[in-house]
């Protein structure tokens, strides 16, 4: 019997109105903070108007991630972007689901959300 090999994918999302300065730096808090073991896997980077929104889903679900708050101003405690916990996309089809409403980051397309 042939064993099945687990593809991981690591979601980081991130609000579609910030600077992009700012979209490095929380991209990166969100991938560190929500992969801390470094699981080898396959990144996606999503964007949304709607972060709140999605990790209300996430949180209502019971889907690791880790929100990115930003204390400093001229944000102070916004939402701006989550890491979710690498884990085999095809094993949550919830998680799936709200993925694929997403857009890729850097695409014009409107979020389903």
């Amino acid at each position: 019997m042939e064993k099945v090999k687990k593809i991981y994918h690591h979601y980081c999302l991130i609000r579609d109105d910030l600077p992009i300065g700012v979209i490095a730096a929380q991209l990166v808090h969100a991938a560190g903070e929500s992969n801390p073991e470094g699981k080898k896997c396959h990144s996606v980077v999503l964007s949304t108007n709607k972060l709140e929104d999605v990790e209300s889903m996430l949180r209502s679900n019971e889907i690791l991630h880790t929100p990115i708050r930003e204390p400093n101003s001229p944000y102070n405690g916004e939402l701006l972007a989550i890491g979710v916990n690498p884990c085999v996309r095809d094993q949550s089809p919830i998680l799936k689901n709200i993925m694929k409403k997403l857009t890729l980051l850097g695409k014009k397309d409107e979020t389903k959300y």
